[in-house]
């Protein structure tokens, strides 16, 4: 940890230096700008490592100190700028808006438990079990982010930014203890963009602070603060790059196309943003000079620190996306008007969401009954085959888990009706356009995910980035009535305070479920999947943590806790038939098939050992 505070420390007193001598004119920008370079410096300077085979603790110290030693030069070249910083008096403003204090005490108390679980606790969400932290692993061992065997495409075809910041963690500390970090990282990021967006509409410090903190307590953003996902870090560089467009300044400009670089490396679902962002850039004049500074800047930023995965893909498979197994079955195979009209509105569905709570029954059956009503009346219908990947039945969400919860209440209470309320408002030109344009980014969003993907329960993720878009015009409902911020606060709160202590991945003990940092690694990784805890500790306490395991794995399996916790143990997959006799070739003595892989016959020199309570086998000769 002493290596990784360094390490940190070494990466933001460059991002700060670069920051300062860009001479930004306030605090929001500036913030935003240490956070953009940061991410560039640690992506960047990997891919370059990459190249030349140098992903090690020797290379990254290299790279650092001519990183800090470049911003120190500028900084110096520039004039030593100070950071445009102010002091507030703290104590008045605390008195002017106790509703804003009390809201910013109770966020900072997530932010320190969210702080506690990243690194007292081991990531154990489902997709970072199968690939994302899978792959880090992966390339941590090969010291070069490359193609590599894998039981599933995802390890290599998705866009590769949030497992690049992991592996810089993997690098530092040699195990996944910060692995996290960066999502955590990446939610205050994205508060702050709420906070500067809601500033650049002209709203008060106050009421941008509401909204910024209000925008903590939705449940997906809370629930993927803790884990390696990246629909967080994707949307914080989403919300900065529209942060900054609503600037004047061409600093703004060109570190809003930094941002659309990093974001498109990230996940390819940050691209509707792109319309959001082009509306955004014509809206002030000179328009044209405008566009043209974020089109160059977005260019190059891709270039450099977003188009890595896309080069890989085209390089392997001829493909930017890499090959179609690797999207499974989740694009739409033939787009239609009934198909996308559905999957919209299933969306809009689904931000009727109880995350963590446990509602009367007449009250979820009263919103499925209408929902059913609504649909019907429309004629919109509900499974439309070429639109679906798993089944619609208008059940409404109290699952605190980050694959399927959504939004809490407030995604009903609030959310839909701004977006409601300022599209109609800006349509009149009764609302600025700039809140139009956000206003309209639920929508839109919803409208391009329904066109490129089948409905499914896990796409409450996407959405990460649009309702943060939005979320800054709940700074006017602040502005609007005390009585109606004070009731967005305790809504918000208390459906926050029921979704972090109710995670089925992080459970907090307030249940008959055991705290998760009481548990040993292997059951606090497979609370989800407590079938897979002793095929975990089966190969801990049997297979060297040097040696390389074998694998016959399906694409949807867990394969990282294989790598042990120092990811010291290579994992090399293994075809489904004569698993053993291709092990012999490869010089490989332990070999681990999943439940459904074929048992060999019995081969000369191999043991097998039935793993007890799992379908799960290991061999070793």
């Amino acid at each position: 940890m002493i290596w990784l505070v360094l390490a940190v420390a070494g990466v933001a007193a460059t991002a700060v230096l670069g920051a300062a001598a860009l001479r930004l004119d306030s605090a929001v920008p500036f913030a935003l700008c240490v956070y953009l370079l940061a991410s560039a410096e640690v992506i960047g300077l990997t891919e370059v490592l990459s190249l030349l085979g140098w992903i090690r603790p020797a290379g990254y110290a290299v790279g650092q100190a001519l990183c800090f030693a470049a911003a120190a030069g500028a900084w110096w070249w520039r004039g030593r700028p100070r950071p445009p910083l102010r002091r507030y008096d703290l104590r008045a403003a605390v008195n002017a808006h106790p509703l804003v204090a009390g809201l910013a005490v109770g966020i900072a108390a997530l932010v320190v438990y969210e702080a506690f679980l990243v690194f007292a606790t081991p990531p154990n969400n489902w997709d970072s079990m199968t690939y994302h932290l899978s792959r880090a692993a992966a390339w941590y061992q090969r010291h070069r982010v490359e193609y590599v065997p894998a039981h599933t495409e995802r390890e290599n075809a998705f866009q590769p930014n949030s497992e690049l910041e992991i592996l810089y963690t993997f690098v530092v500390v040699g195990r996944d203890t910060a692995a996290a970090a960066t999502q955590l990282i990446a939610e205050l990021a994205l508060l702050i963009g709420v906070y500067g967006c809601a500033r650049r509409l002209g709203l008060t410090r106050p009421a941008s602070l509401f909204a910024a903190l209000l925008t903590a307590t939705l449940s997906e953003i809370a629930l993927q603060s803790v884990t390696t996902q990246n629909d967080l870090l994707a949307a914080s560089f989403v919300v900065a790059a529209v942060c900054l467009v609503l600037g004047t300044a061409t600093a703004d400009l060109v570190l809003a196309g930094l941002a659309v670089g990093l974001a498109l490396g990230t996940k390819l679902t940050a691209a509707p943003a792109l319309l959001i962002l082009a509306a955004l850039a014509v809206l002030r004049a000179p328009w044209r000079q405008r566009a043209v500074t974020l089109a160059v800047s977005s260019a190059v930023a891709l270039a450099l620190v977003g188009f890595y995965g896309y080069g890989l893909n085209l390089i392997e498979t001829g493909k930017p996306l890499g090959r179609p197994v690797a999207q499974g079955e989740t694009h739409v195979d033939r787009v239609t008007v009934g198909g996308t009209v559905s999957t919209a509105a299933r969306s809009a569905f689904r931000f009727f969401d109880f995350s963590g709570l446990n509602p009367p029954d007449w009250e979820t059956s009263a919103v499925s009954w209408t929902g059913r009503k609504v649909f019907a009346g429309l004629h919109i219908p509900a499974n439309p085959p070429e639109a679906t990947q798993s089944g619609f039945n208008f059940r409404v969400n109290v699952r605190a888990n980050e694959d399927v919860a959504w939004f809490g209440p407030l995604g009903f209470l609030l959310l839909l009706p701004l977006s409601l309320v300022f599209l109609i408002r800006g349509a009149a030109r009764r609302a600025p356009p700039e809140a139009f344009v956000l206003a309209a980014a639920i929508p839109l969003f919803a409208v391009v995910l329904a066109l490129g993907f089948k409905y499914n329960v896990w796409l409450g993720r996407f959405f990460v980035a649009p309702v943060a878009l939005t979320m800054p015009l709940a700074a006017y409902a602040y502005r609007r009535s005390t009585a109606l911020a004070l009731s967005l606060a305790l809504v918000g709160l208390f459906g926050l305070y029921k979704t972090v202590t109710m995670s089925e991945t992080k459970p907090a003990g307030v249940d008959e479920r055991a705290a998760v940092w009481t548990l040993p690694r292997s059951s606090a990784q497979t609370i989800v999947r407590p079938d897979l805890t002793a095929v975990f500790d089966g190969v801990n306490d049997r297979v060297p943590s040097k040696s390389t395991l074998g694998a016959v794995l399906g694409p949807d399996d867990w394969d990282y806790p294989l790598y042990g916790p120092t990811l010291e143990r290579r994992i090399v997959p293994l075809p489904r038939f004569r698993p053993l006799a291709a092990a012999e070739r490869r010089n490989i003595h332990w070999v681990l098939l999943n439940w459904d892989a074929p048992r060999p016959a019995p081969r000369r020199g191999w043991r097998r050992r039935d793993i007890p309570d799992s379908a799960y086998s290991l061999y070793s000769d």
